[in-house]
């Protein structure tokens, strides 16, 4: 008698959860906005680079340096700790990879 309840409460909490999930959404693009959360971090420098009207020359121009150091240094480091499952090790390939990158130069 009691497993109709339980399902019907369950739909009720699982409704709850997805509506506050969905307003907690909607709220974070009205607080974000608000505070102007994209002027910090990282986002200050797009957010610079948009209103100078010059987005290729801040960001995008060095997108071959950027996708040489995920190649050179990042990638590998990534697949050791894939293969040994040691992060931390990975952690020092990577910044062995990376500090040794200027010596090829």
């Amino acid at each position: 008698m009691s497993w109709p309840a339980i399902r019907s409460d369950s739909d009720v909490l699982r409704a709850l959860v997805i509506g506050v999930g969905l307003c907690w959404s909607v709220a974070f693009v009205a607080i974000a906005l608000r505070y102007e959360l994209e002027l910090y971090a990282d986002g200050a420098m797009f957010s610079y680079a948009v209103a100078v009207q010059d987005v290729w020359a801040f960001h995008w121009h060095n997108i071959s340096g950027r996708l040489s150091v995920f190649l050179l240094s990042l990638l590998p480091a990534e697949i050791y700790v894939g293969l040994s499952g040691n992060p931390g090790a990975g952690i020092v390939v990577y910044g062995l990879l990376f500090y040794l990158a200027p010596l090829a130069d």
